[in-house]
C-alpha cells in the first residue's frame, strides 16, 4: 500500500536543500557565538541571503524569498529559543 504523501513529500527539491543547509549551519553559528546570539542571527541571515543573491547573480539556481526563508527559519527559532531561556 503506497503511504500519503507529506508536508516534506510536496517541498521542491531546491527548498529541502536550503531547509537542510540551514539545520546544519545555523546551529553551528549559535554555538560558536554563544554570548551573542543577536549577531548570530543577522550572520545566518545575512549568509542566506548572500547564497540567493550568489544565485541570483551567477544564475546557478532560481533565487527566491522562500529559498531565503527555508534556510533562515532554523536561526528565527533558535534566537527565539535563547530569548526565552
Amino acid at each position: 500500500m503506497k503511504r500519503k504523501p507529506n508536508f516534506i513529500d510536496k517541498l521542491p527539491n531546491d527548498k529541502k536543500g536550503h531547509l537542510i543547509l540551514g539545520l546544519l549551519i545555523n546551529p553551528i553559528v549559535f554555538a560558536v557565538l554563544n554570548k551573542h546570539n543577536f549577531y548570530a542571527l543577522i550572520l545566518c541571515l545575512l549568509v542566506h541571503a548572500f547564497i540567493e543573491i550568489h544565485q541570483y547573480l551567477t544564475k546557478t539556481g532560481e533565487a527566491e524569498i522562500y529559498d531565503f526563508l527555508a534556510g533562515s527559519y532554523s536561526a528565527i527559532v533558535i534566537y527565539i529559543l535563547t530569548l526565552i531561556i
